[in-house]
């Protein structure tokens, strides 16, 4: 798996002019990886092979080498160069949880601080970085470094790129209203047919596209797309009823999963398979469907083959 997660991220970088060409524009990287998401699933078994293994060994009642932490770190870093913070974040929730299910808790107050302090560097540093180059791509020619635009730009945007980035939920919601069904109207499901065709190739895969009022509303273009909360997407396709019955099925799921996850005894890559998919929920809330829940069955997905071609015996996961 770690060969072909990083053969993966060879050719994806291959394709895109090389890794200082791929470095330069981490704030394009959705756009560079259209199309290519078959490579970015081989290219995040370098984190679900590392995490396997982590978790193999708490569940053997030991604690990983050191040298399995430093294939874990580097995996994440090789990771991170996909430009989502999120698959980070994600990664670091399963290794929490996993630790809490098969071990012990973590205390608030010993992981409380490391929390904090990654997700500052997560939110605003790589975040800077990736704002920095769209800072850039906008102005040619430009002859300003980072650390000046750290000092005169970046802190002064800071609250309202944390606004524009995780917490425009209520007005994203708020425009829907707007605009459905007074401009628009009701998409009758059409997220779902956008869902199915969504593991065929981009050259293969038939256009499905929205209304043109809500495409221009929630894809302004020049490669920025908003998150659209699962609660909005279920408005714009049943109105107020969609919302309560998504919500209700997402309950009912949600009861299934802990369900999973609490047995007393499993296999771990079933254990895997229910954390990953516990942890993918939140996400699928911020950007629902179909990119919430496209990228959330690549982890769900992929956590549960690589585990369980790694691990090829029953083990019990103690409680």
């Amino acid at each position: 798996w770690w060969l072909l997660g990083l053969a993966a991220m060879t050719v994806l970088f291959a394709l895109n002019g090389g890794p200082i060409q791929w470095i330069r524009n981490l704030d394009k990287t959705g756009a560079m990886a259209q199309g290519l998401t078959y490579l970015i699933f081989l290219a995040l078994a370098l984190k679900f092979a590392s995490v396997t293994l982590v978790a193999r060994r708490w569940t053997d009642g030991a604690r990983p080498s050191a040298r399995l932490w430093i294939a874990l770190a580097f995996s994440l870093a090789l990771v991170a160069l996909l430009g989502a913070r999120t698959f980070i974040a994600v990664t670091l929730s399963e290794l929490l949880l996993i630790h809490a299910i098969v071990r012990r808790p973590v205390r608030l107050r010993v992981v409380g601080p490391g929390v904090i302090l990654i997700g500052i560097v997560l939110i605003f540093g790589f975040g800077t970085v990736k704002r920095y180059q769209s800072f850039v791509s906008s102005h040619p020619g430009t002859d300003i470094g980072f650390q000046q635009y750290v000092e005169d730009d970046a802190i002064s945007e800071l609250p309202a790129a944390y606004a524009n980035n995780y917490a425009d939920g209520v007005r994203l919601i708020a425009l829907a209203r707007a605009i459905v069904p007074k401009r628009a109207e009701y998409q009758h499901g059409r997220v779902v047919l956008q869902l199915l065709v969504q593991p065929i190739p981009r050259v293969l895969r038939p256009p499905v596209d929205s209304d043109p009022v809500i495409e221009q509303t929630f894809n302004p273009g020049g490669g920025n797309s908003y998150a659209l909360p699962l609660q909005l997407v279920s408005y714009i396709q049943f109105g107020l009823p969609g919302v309560g019955v998504v919500g209700f099925f997402l309950g009912f799921f949600m009861v299934g999963i802990e369900g999973l996850i609490r047995r007393p005894q499993q296999s771990l890559p079933m254990l895997l398979l229910g954390v990953a998919t516990a942890i993918q929920v939140p996400f699928l809330l911020r950007t629902g469907v179909p990119r919430g829940l496209a990228l959330g069955a690549l982890e769900v997905f992929g956590a549960y083959v690589v585990a369980r071609t790694i691990i090829r015996t029953r083990v019990p996961s103690p409680r």
